[in-house]
């Protein structure tokens, strides 16, 4: 069934469903029902396919004086479910000043990477701090759309297409956390961006886009983006400056677990996994007994963050080790890497003598940062967390104190701990 508005009265009594067809093989309806003098409903023998973008041609109708409508051609579609990075979010104008080209205003663009058309509305957008709902919009196949606010919508449509958002977020200019959901909040886009993205001392000022290099590499964070190098600033609405294959050849690594509870531990992974293939349960496996965990589930929005519900509680005193089967891979395929397996287990308050500085580096290289390295002198299983770094000044009183980590990390029985400002130079230099 599909309704047909005209923007003014029409010949009703003339009309023919000869003057009505839709390709696909669909042909004219065989139902024509009046609603008014401006709306018909036409019916037809089969229902449409959803995600399909129908073209339906009007030959044949007038209006009261006589005018004929002839040769018009008409797109139109039902909307299918999305799956995720189906929709992603390609670029970022999130610090419009100093101006460059670009209007003064911030905006998104995403794109459509499918060949399936969406509704967009009561689709979920996402910052770090707040969430809107994006108004009724058809998204085609490989189509951009500029996002941004209903009050700015006047300063972007002759850029392409643009869609006003009421409540559109405040884009951080240093970092923040953005991601796309459906109707039925099932996460579509993830991104978490920050202002080294840009490549450039220069351009991370303002007035410059961030943009992503290659679609079909959704998942990578600095590594598939930069700095718009299009001279207005950026490329709204339009396929990005910097586009260009950029595949992500790079195998997913377990590189910590956090343990929420007795029951529940996280794994963090060095990059964001295919959801279907990281929600499977039996795809882990933990030493001592327990198994596979009885649930396996995405800390949305962090792609990289596997949740897993354990059916046997963890026992203090207890090394556990964790193994990741190799069907869990990254948002391209790329299966999981060497570094598959890690211990954990239930952490504990460390005392006097439990944690000792082992190495001091006071004078590092050119460029580099100091470091101390740390070890665990005890049989226990030390949350990092729960430790401060400081220093004593010459009057003896201690100063500088800093957490060293807000996450529960874990230092196991007899494990070391490097802890430096710069972590990049200190692996490339003195591992």
């Amino acid at each position: 069934i599909r309704d047909r508005l005209f923007s003014e009265s029409i010949n009703t009594d003339e009309i023919q469903l000869s003057f009505f067809d839709v390709d696909q093989g669909v042909g004219s309806p065989l139902e024509l029902v009046i609603i008014s003098a401006t709306e018909i409903q036409l019916i037809f023998a089969f229902p449409f396919d959803a995600g399909i973008i129908y073209s339906m041609s009007i030959n044949g109708v007038s209006d009261c004086p006589g005018n004929i409508l002839t040769n018009s051609n008409h797109e139109f579609g039902i909307p299918a479910q999305p799956n995720a990075f189906d929709v992603l979010i390609t670029e970022i104008f999130a610090d419009p000043e100093p101006q460059v080209g670009l209007p003064t205003v911030e905006f998104l663009e995403i794109y459509n990477s499918s060949n399936q058309i969406y509704n967009l509305e009561n689709w979920l957008l996402r910052d770090a701090t707040s969430e809107t709902e994006l108004p009724n919009h058809l998204l085609t196949p490989n189509q951009y759309l500029i996002l941004c606010d209903d009050d700015d919508i006047d300063q972007f449509l002759s850029f392409g297409n643009a869609l006003g958002v009421s409540g559109f977020p405040t884009l951080n200019n240093s970092s923040d956390e953005l991601s796309i959901s459906d109707q039925d909040d099932n996460l579509i886009h993830f991104v978490a961006y920050n202002d080294d993205w840009y490549q450039s001392n220069v351009k991370k000022l303002g007035g410059w886009s961030l943009e992503m290099i290659d679609t079909n590499n959704p998942c990578q964070g600095s590594e598939n983006w930069s700095a718009s190098t299009d001279a207005q600033g950026g490329t709204p609405g339009q396929a990005n400056s910097i586009e260009e294959s950029n595949p992500d050849d790079t195998n997913p690594d377990l590189l910590r677990i956090l343990v929420n509870s007795s029951t529940e531990i996280e794994l963090v992974f060095s990059e964001g996994l295919d959801i279907n293939s990281a929600i499977v349960s039996d795809r882990f496996f933990i030493s001592q007994g327990i198994g596979a965990p009885i649930q396996a589930r995405v800390r949305f929005p962090f792609l990289n963050r596997i949740v897993l519900t354990l059916s046997t509680a963890l026992q203090p005193q207890t090394i556990y080790i964790i193994e990741v089967d190799n069907s869990v891979t990254d948002c391209v395929g790329n299966e999981i890497g060497i570094f598959d397996t890690l211990s954990f287990g239930l952490s504990e308050t460390a005392e006097v003598g439990d944690v000792l500085i082992n190495e001091i580096l006071s004078n590092p290289l050119s460029g580099g940062s100091d470091y101390i390295e740390i070890y665990n002198n005890s049989n226990k299983i030390i949350a990092i967390d729960e430790l401060l770094v400081g220093r004593y000044d010459s009057e003896g009183i201690l100063d500088d104190i800093e957490i060293i980590s807000e996450e529960r990390i874990q230092l196991l029985p007899q494990g070391y701990l490097a802890i430096s400002e710069n972590i990049p130079f200190l692996i490339d230099n003195y591992q």
